[in-house]
């Protein structure tokens, strides 16, 4: 029987796929993190990815069960920064390469 991922291990194969797309390991509120042109974009805390998207894709996201917006950051920025936990694992790969493409965008 194969044993499920876990959150960690998830995070840690997307990171380096991510890593390969042009973006970087770094440090983001003591967790481990992703940037791309020196903007972080993503980072991993809890069994949760929390990525920062447009304003209107994090009230979508929030509008799904078990999504929420980020607590880790000001209040003021929580509607660019959701907190997606470890049962959407299978969005996360999506949500991590258009978060990428948009600070690149923006860079």
């Amino acid at each position: 029987m194969d044993t499920p991922e876990t959150a960690r291990a998830a995070f840690d194969r997307l990171a380096a796929e991510q890593c390969t797309a042009g973006a970087q390991h770094g440090r983001m509120f003591g967790h481990d993190g992703l940037t791309v042109d020196g903007h972080y974009y993503a980072f991993f805390d809890r069994d949760c990815l929390i990525v920062k998207l447009t304003q209107d894709d994090v009230a979508a996201l929030v509008s799904a069960a078990g999504v929420t917006t980020a607590a880790h950051v000001s209040p003021s920025m929580q509607r660019t920064w959701s907190c997606v936990p470890a049962d959407g694992t299978g969005r996360w790969r999506t949500l991590l390469n258009a978060a990428r493409e948009r600070i690149r965008g923006i860079g």
